[in-house]
């Protein structure tokens, strides 16, 4: 299990969280992650997503493109590449939010 007490939950921004012992360094997915794959993604999860952006039904009578294009204007995927591109990743100091991190990964994992 992962214990705060020791210092070792890291995090990116404020939501991602590492046992000690792992590579610091960013995986390759988040820096060779590309819009267009991206695309093929999105048109695979199309209707899951729709869905939970509550998209109109009528939606599914639009061209694929349209609506893959529709998504990834909803989850800004052009801003969020650029922040996964850009995010620093450190070590948690503060032993209380290094508390809450570890509450969060408890509530979370089996």
């Amino acid at each position: 299990s992962i214990t705060a007490a020791s210092g070792s939950i890291r995090e990116l921004n404020e939501w991602f969280f590492s046992p000690r012992g792992s590579s610091m360094a960013k995986p390759a997915w988040l820096t060779s992650t590309s819009a267009p794959a991206l695309n093929v993604v999105i048109a695979q999860n199309i209707q899951r997503l729709e869905r939970t952006l509550a998209r109109p039904h009528v939606n599914k009578q639009l061209p694929m493109d349209i609506r893959v294009d529709e998504v990834r204007g909803w989850l800004q995927i052009k801003r969020e590449l650029e922040y996964l591109v850009s995010a620093r990743w450190v070590l948690v100091q503060d032993a209380d939010v290094a508390t809450a991190l570890q509450m969060l990964v408890d509530s979370t994992v089996d």
